[in-house]
Order: structure tokens, then sequence, then C-alpha cells
């Protein structure tokens, strides 16, 4: 089994609790790979497990040893039978018991064409009951919701990329949403929400914000679904100010601006 130490908490952390071996982990961001032998003895594959959740997907499922393996970002890379292997990682979320901000990829909405279908589904695999999409945000909250009791009701409304959701999962899940979607977005003045699934490893508000310029941004605030609260950075006098907060691969981040940013992308 793998154990952590939790330096906030300061508290050792039980990572993994199964019927099989996990070894030789390997840590990228909030994020740990490891081995695991669930194939049998000396068949060793690869398996990716969330430190805050701690809910876990396999990487690979075949026969064959894989060892020395590292990720970095999307990258996933290891050596099996004596050659070097790689494969590039689908954008996947780390959610919780919690309300989730959730970006729709185009395959996300290929496979669920509209609420109703993804809820049924999401209901039947992590117990997901509720799923809502803001059509405004400012100057006034615009939202349309489907809810799960027995079945699917409410607002059956369509899923498009580049949409945010917010979900009411019922249990801590890593969402694979598919490959993932490198886009620009065009940023306009006053609050903006930002829905990617391409933000660059390592990020941070910080990070983020100096990218856009610190005399075009206000502030930038994303939910943390572990805690329910809210994290917020924002530019002062051109000094920045607040919680230098990661922001995942996948996220939506709410970006406040002062002037418009058009064609941006993270780096």
């Amino acid at each position: 089994e793998l154990y952590g130490y939790d330096l906030l908490r300061r508290a050792e952390i039980r990572l993994t609790d199964t019927a099989e071996n996990e070894a030789f982990p390997f840590l990228d961001g909030g994020w740990v790979c490891c081995q695991e032998d669930s194939l049998g003895p000396g068949q060793f594959n690869l398996r990716l497990i969330h430190l805050s959740n701690l809910a876990a997907i396999p990487l690979t499922r075949s026969e064959g040893a894989k060892s020395f393996h590292s990720v970095n970002g999307r990258k996933l890379t290891w050596l099996e039978e004596g050659a070097v292997q790689s494969a590039e990682l689908p954008a996947i979320q780390a959610v919780f018991r919690n309300m989730n901000a959730v970006p729709v990829t185009q395959s996300v909405a290929d496979q669920a064409a509209d609420a109703f279908t993804l809820l049924e589904r999401w209901n039947a695999a992590v117990g997901v009951t509720e799923i809502s999409r803001y059509t405004s945000v400012v100057p006034t909250l615009v939202q349309e919701t489907a809810t799960w009791s027995g079945g699917a009701s409410g607002d059956n409304f369509p899923l498009e990329e580049g949409d945010f959701l917010w979900i009411r999962f019922g249990d801590a899940y890593v969402a694979d949403m598919g490959a993932a979607t490198l886009e620009s977005v065009d940023l306009q003045v006053g609050v903006n929400v930002v829905s990617l699934t391409d933000f660059p490893q390592p990020c941070t508000a910080h990070r983020l914000m100096r990218g856009l310029g610190l005399g075009n941004v206000r502030a930038v605030r994303m939910l943390d679904p572990a805690s329910g609260r809210w994290f917020a950075a924002e530019v002062r006098q051109g000094k920045l100010l607040g919680y230098d907060f990661a922001i995942p691969a996948s996220a939506v981040v709410l970006v406040d601006m002062h002037q418009a940013v058009n064609d941006w992308r993270p780096e």
C-alpha cells in the first residue's frame, strides 16, 4: 500500500487500500502515478491517484512489466521490454462529493448531447444528482438545472464544447472527459468564465495573471470543490495580492479584466 504525509494536516494519510500491491510512486502536482500488479505477480501496470480525493484510474491494463514511469502534465512515459513507451493522457478532473465546476469537452458533448443523458450516465456511475448550466453570470445569474430522483427532470439543455457545468457528485471520482482541446479565448472587459482542459502544468493564479498582463487583469477566482470555498487573487496598484492557488489542467476559472485580451491561451 501507499502512504503519504499531509503537511497541512500534519498527519499520515493512507492513499491506497486494495488487494494488489502498489509501488514506486511518482508525484506530478496533485497526482501520484504508481505501479500495481492486479493482473498477477510480475504483471505491472500503471495507476493514477489524486492526492486530495484519493480517487484512482488505470492508465494501462495489459500483460507485461511497466517500470521507470513518469507523468509530466498529460504525457505519460514508461519503460517496457527495454523500450521507452509514451501515451497522451485524456482530459481528466478530480471531483469531490460536493458541487464541482466541470468543463464540457467535445468528447463529452458527442457522448451526451443533453443534460438528461449525461445525468443518467453519471448518476449510474458515481451518483450525480444535479447538473446546472449558467447562461449568464453577470450582472444576473441565469441558471438551468436538471435533477435526478428516480429519473431525470427539470431543464434538458444541450451540451456544447466550451460550456461549463455545475455538477453535484455523490462521491469522489476522476471524470474522464476524453481528448483535451487546445483552444484560445477572447476575454472581454469585466468577468469572464474561462472553461479549459489545457491549462499548462504547473499553473497558478499569479502565473496566469502575469501572462495576461498585470495592467489588463483585475482578479482571478476559482472554486475549490474539496472545501467548497472560493480561491481569489487580484492586482492592486500593479502588485499581485492573494493566494497563489494552483489551477489544474482541466478547470473553470473566473477572470475579471480591466482591458480586453483577444485570442488568449494560457502559457
